[in-house]
């Protein structure tokens, strides 16, 4: 990958992250949760927005944690290392939605989500 593409890329990521948050606090003010419409509206931008800065942040850490240079800067693996973030973030708002999420649940879904952190990371950094 060459840097221009990297540098495209987090612009654009940027650009999602800030685009995705600012969309979802619309949607929370303007609209009510009684329709259907607002809540797969809600959650569907909450799963963007998570999964944009939760790539975001595996990019920043990632050229710092991982030892090997060609783990570092791959596009590819940072969403990849994003998206269970995204999908505990999403599950657990959706979980509360429902008023079914505990201090079990809750643990239970970290948990998880560190074990599938701890598989997604590259050989040369376990």
């Amino acid at each position: 990958q060459t840097a221009v593409f990297r540098l495209v890329f987090l612009f654009l990521l940027i650009l999602l992250v800030i685009g995705g948050w600012l969309s979802l606090g619309l949607v929370v003010v303007w609209s009510g949760p009684e329709s259907l419409l607002s809540r797969v509206l809600f959650f569907s931008l909450l799963f963007v927005s998570s999964l944009s800065s939760g790539t975001l942040v595996a990019y920043g850490l990632g050229s710092r944690l991982f030892p090997m240079k060609r783990d570092r800067g791959r596009m590819g693996l940072v969403m990849l290392q994003g998206l269970p973030f995204s999908f505990v973030v999403t599950f657990a708002a959706w979980l509360q939605s429902l008023r079914l999420l505990s201090w079990v649940y809750g643990l239970i879904l970290v948990i998880l989500l560190g074990m599938i952190e701890y598989a997604l990371l590259p050989k040369g950094s376990k």
